[in-house]
């Protein structure tokens, strides 16, 4: 099973839980950074769903295009990240536009070849591509997940 999370790059954590797992009782503070007990829990919905209802509102089903980004989590859900997809099939040139990315490798193995240098890749490799990286090429039978801020 591969889960990954898809999350707004923040520094603000809400803790409902007072101690650990370990049994360390946390400090106000460090639950709610600053928000208070009362809005901390703004940010959870409460409303009951059936699982026909939770499929229907959040499973996501990508198509997965050849050579090509698709989009699996958008601004039609947020506008603060994204999830994009890419079926690398052969070669496939990949421009970030000054935005990085976290990338997954789901499938397959291949490389990744900048102006400088090329590293070979494979599944359940991670990686951090910069803003500053210009074109980047990748080569093989790859499916990725970037993960885009």
């Amino acid at each position: 099973c591969l889960m990954i999370e898809l999350q707004e790059p923040s520094d603000l954590m809400v803790i409902p839980e007072r101690v650990t797992p370990s049994g360390i009782a946390l400090a106000e503070q460090k639950l709610h950074c600053g928000l208070g007990f009362e809005k901390m829990f703004d940010c959870f919905g409460y409303d009951g769903y059936s699982a026909e209802e939770t499929k229907a509102r959040y499973y996501r089903k990508p198509i997965w295009k050849n050579n090509e980004f698709s989009t699996a989590v958008g601004e039609d859900l947020t506008d603060r990240f994204s999830m994009k997809l890419l079926r690398v099939r052969g070669n496939a040139l990949v421009c970030m536009d000054g935005r990085y990315a976290v990338v997954i490798v789901t499938f397959g193995s291949g490389t990744i070849k900048t102006e400088d240098i090329t590293f070979e890749i494979r599944k359940s490799n991670s990686f951090l591509i910069t803003a500053d990286s210009g074109n980047i090429e990748f080569a093989g039978n790859l499916d990725l997940i970037f993960c885009i801020p």
